[in-house]
């Protein structure tokens, strides 16, 4: 029996919707014929070829392969042109270039109410019809003191080669506070989309005022925190993902961080306090307070990479550590208020399973009597580790 034909593909071939597709400057080299043969029977179905139009393509492409296998490499480059021809025709490489700010889609309003209905996706390629829209904001970052009228420009440039026409201009924003657990959308106010429709010629460019009076939804003064300013209902494509906001579920633009009324606390203030739960050893190790922001500093050491849970029932589970790198999940409160979620985490250091991290919460009142924190998850190990610092 012969030996088994051996294919090599070099570069990275990847999944998205249940297609492989190639990215661009990876070189495919494929040394059997029956393998080139499938391989161009799935361009043909990818690029939707039906009816007698495909079985002439098919019969040509074949008798090509057929013709190429057994030629010189004039002919064999011929075929390559011909097949890199066909997957670009039928999408399966990304010929499209894109602007370095990533470019946008304005997508058209649901019917469903942003408060209770969100979708987010993420794809490696794209899956719209991107025209050159970029969208900016001025300024990306915003420090406000408390009852202080927020402004903030946010820029549609058409860096495309064809006019842009937006319908339901301005599209719809969102202003959350990512850690306000009592709002399951996260939704402090609404921004409606609006009933013009804006035609972008190219190279120009139309500005959209979002004014905030730091108000919510309900006309009531909102406390001090962090909060982002989003856009929903949109597509964007940065070169190497696309991604799709709906609904509830925004794209980030802006940050707003809100200050509290008569002063911050400010200084490095050391913690030193450790806990160890299902053996790991969580150290608060310090609090960095300035007037823009707060970072809670914590490190985590592992006794060693595997956890072994035991569920309801009495089975076992086994969940691997990684050295490096492991997500955590908490909890934070200030004196009697309300228990908010620390969201805005950073991984500044993981090695040999020892792990650093930063979460960054809004300014402290300079009368702040105590900030409790609860730890909760460290990858998929449930465990609890709680600390209480009073000032």
């Amino acid at each position: 029996m012969d030996p088994a034909p051996v294919y090599r593909a070099t570069g990275t071939a990847t999944r998205s919707s249940g297609q492989t597709c190639f990215r661009p400057g990876n070189t495919i080299q494929i040394f059997d014929y029956p393998l080139l043969i499938a391989f161009h029977d799935r361009i043909i179905r990818r690029a939707g070829f039906t009816g007698s139009p495909a079985s002439l393509l098919h019969f040509n492409i074949h008798m090509l392969i057929s013709v190429s296998m057994k030629s010189n490499n004039h002919i064999k480059f011929a075929f390559l042109i011909l097949v890199v021809g066909t997957m670009l025709l039928s999408g399966c490489m990304e010929s499209k270039s894109v602007n370095p700010e990533g470019e946008w889609i304005i997508l058209p309003a649901t019917d469903e109410s942003a408060e209770y209905m969100g979708y987010s996706s993420v794809c490696d390629k794209p899956t719209g019809d991107y025209q050159g829209l970029v969208i900016g904001v001025i300024p990306g970052y915003v420090l406000a003191e408390s009852g202080e009228n927020v402004s903030i420009d946010v820029k549609f440039t058409n860096k495309g080669e064809a006019p842009i026409v937006i319908d339901n201009f301005p599209p719809e924003f969102l202003i959350k506070n990512p850690a306000d657990l009592s709002n399951p959308a996260r939704i402090t106010r609404g921004y409606m989309r609006g009933n013009v429709t804006e035609t972008i010629a190219t190279g120009e460019s139309v500005v959209h005022t979002i004014e905030w009076d730091q108000r919510n939804d309900r006309g009531l003064r909102v406390a001090p925190a962090i909060y982002v300013l989003e856009i929903t209902n949109v597509m964007r494509y940065d070169g190497r993902t696309e991604t799709i906001k709906r609904g509830s579920i925004g794209e980030e633009i802006a940050e707003i961080t809100v200050r509290p009324a008569g002063g911050t606390l400010e200084g490095t203030i050391p913690v030193k306090q450790s806990k160890t739960d299902e053996g790991v050893t969580f150290t608060f190790e310090r609090i960095d307070a300035t007037s823009d922001y707060v970072e809670l500093v914590f490190s985590a050491d592992a006794e060693g990479p595997d956890y072994v849970g035991v569920m309801d029932d009495g089975r076992e589970w086994t969940y691997t550590l990684s050295p490096e790198y492991e997500p955590i999940h908490g909890f934070y409160r200030i004196d009697d208020g309300k228990i908010q979620y620390l969201w805005k985490v950073e991984s500044t250091s993981g090695k040999d399973f020892h792990y650093e991290y930063r979460y960054r919460i809004g300014p402290l009142p300079k009368d702040t009597a105590n900030l409790s924190v609860t730890i909760d998850g460290l990858g998929a190990i449930p465990a609890l580790w709680e600390y209480n610092i009073t000032f």
